[in-house]
């Protein structure tokens, strides 16, 4: 895998000294994968760019580690009703599909808007959908449907030397909003995983108070930049911080805190291991 970064912006002229850079990778072989997901990748689906990886804070489910307690019968009995069945994407209605997608964004736009936040107009354009189905040979989706009609759906990416699959998109038309279809949909995520034999469940990026709830799960974990922890008050602080920082100086201190408390390079690790 070749790494590269995007060096788009960075402050001199005064106290913060700050660089702000995205970290690429290209030329990621399939023997690769699993390197890569172990070590805070995440393939982009991008039509744009190819066939590139995103470094960033990755969240993990250890799927071992679903057990079927108190709080996850909580997130799974008011979808009872709900039939779930995990198939190859190709299988797929795609109009169905769509339908279901233009929804669930109709109702997180208009979510927005009455929060006054933005939400980004790219989600609504053909190429975001289109973007869900690249590579379908390596795409599981798993269906929600009840008394036959599709409610719900969440796409997933396979890998063919790995240990593990990444969520991609999750879509639900809020039908029925109590049902928090999206927290029973990651419970079935988990129970795919586990059928398919694998061991980790990847849910993508972790930024901003709106990705918390993936800490709920039992097997959490975060990527930190250089290991893998399971410090769920740490993540949640994070996030909370993400939403919080509003201006170039709130960067410039969150930048400082981060390396102070959360970043250990791979030699410090080393270290506290040998400890």
């Amino acid at each position: 895998m070749k790494i590269f970064f995007t060096h788009f912006y960075g402050r001199m002229s005064d106290v913060l000294g700050i660089v702000n850079c995205g970290a690429y990778a290209e030329d990621v072989s399939k023997e690769e994968e699993q390197y890569a997901l172990e070590n805070g990748w995440m393939k982009v689906e991008s039509l744009k760019y190819g066939d590139i990886w995103a470094q960033g804070r990755q969240i993990r489910l250890k799927v071992s580690e679903l057990k079927y307690n108190k709080k996850i019968r909580k997130m799974t009995d008011p979808c009872k009703s709900i039939e779930s069945v995990h198939k190859n994407l190709s299988d797929c209605d795609v109009n169905e599909l769509k339908t279901v997608y233009e929804k669930y964004i109709k109702f997180k736009s208009d979510q927005y808007k009455k929060s006054g936040e933005l939400f980004s107009d790219f989600y609504t354009t053909d190429d975001f959908f289109d973007e869900l189905f690249i590579d379908p040979e390596h795409k599981k989706i798993i269906e929600h449907r009840e008394d036959g009609e599709l409610h719900g759906f969440v796409i997933c990416r396979t890998y063919d030397n790995t240990d593990c699959m990444t969520s991609i998109q999750f879509c639900w038309d809020y039908h029925k909003p109590r049902m928090f279809l999206g927290k029973y949909s990651c419970i079935t995520e988990l129970e795919a995983a586990k059928e398919m034999g694998l061991d980790y469940l990847y849910l993508g990026f972790g930024y901003e108070s709106m990705c918390i709830y993936k800490s709920m799960y039992q097997g959490f974990e975060w990527w930190t930049g250089s290991e893998w922890s399971s410090d769920k008050t740490a993540y949640k602080t994070l996030c909370e911080s993400d939403t919080k920082t509003k201006t170039i100086y709130d960067l410039g201190q969150l930048e400082e805190e981060y390396t102070g408390k959360f970043f250990f390079s791979p030699t410090e690790i080393s270290k506290r291991n040998d400890r």
